[in-house]
């Protein structure tokens, strides 16, 4: 199992495209998140889908694309057709009480997840990435044009918002991250009245601004309470292993 979250538009595009002449043995899900309900489009419930993605498909023969948008795709090479239905089934459990998932009469949603069979349909499944990738291209030109335009006013260039497309990203980053760099010290003092300040101990801390410097998206990592929640997460054990390099007066 693999996840990508990079580019992941123009590498499914590229993976697929390499497909065309052997797509004997290859499904895609492709799960349509971004069309939930804003309410159940949150933050927490796409990293928990991700979480079961990988948990059905550890071992397998696999990719998971996390798309811009919030969509997911996934790649499968295999013949386990059961897999694929139950792993459908449990991510269509997971967002239950939005319409996308099931109609009000309790009837499932096809527009939850689209399947592809790429044996059958391969053209199909490269029009859609096609698609997705020229959406992508325009979004990015937008984008860069507004940093132009900002720039110009002498403000400066907006991050991108820390979504869950970064998320991946980022704590794989994190995993080898020399953290040395980010790292700082202080100290703590007592101040009792008519004495001098008596240093306690030292507080090690991580300047958020450094950190996303040396990470390679720009990314505003404070923009999302819940994403940046899970990143510290791995962030905190980087913390501890280099917590021998910083002693208590």
């Amino acid at each position: 199992m693999k996840t990508v979250a990079k580019d992941a538009e123009t590498k499914l595009l590229e993976i697929v495209s390499s497909l065309r002449d052997l797509p004997d043995g290859y499904y895609a899900l492709h799960f349509n998140l971004s069309q939930l309900q804003e309410q159940y489009r949150s933050d927490y419930q796409i990293k928990i889908s991700l979480n079961v993605l990988n948990d059905l498909f550890k071992g397998q023969d696999s990719i998971i694309f996390v798309l811009n948008d919030m969509d997911l795709t996934l790649l499968y090479n295999g013949s386990n057709r059961a897999l694929l239905e139950k792993t459908i089934f449990q991510l269509r459990y997971l967002f239950m009480d939005d319409p996308l998932a099931y109609s009000e009469d309790g009837y499932e949603n096809e527009d939850f997840c689209t399947v592809y069979d790429l044996e059958f349909q391969w053209r199909d499944f490269f029009v859609a990435c096609k698609k997705k990738v020229r959406r992508e291209s325009v979004m990015e030109e937008s984008s860069q044009q507004s940093d132009k335009i900002g720039t110009a006013k002498g403000q400066r260039g907006k991050l991108h918002i820390f979504s869950p497309a970064y998320l991946v990203q980022v704590i794989s980053e994190l995993k080898n991250l020399d953290i040395n760099k980010v790292l700082h010290s202080q100290s703590i003092c007592a101040v009792l009245r008519g004495k001098p300040a008596k240093p306690i101990f030292k507080e090690v801390y991580t300047n958020i601004s450094e950190l996303q410097q040396l990470l390679s998206a720009d990314i505003d990592l404070l923009s999302n309470r819940t994403l940046f929640k899970y990143m510290t997460e791995t962030l905190d054990k980087k913390v501890m292993e280099q917590m021998r390099d910083f002693t208590t007066p």
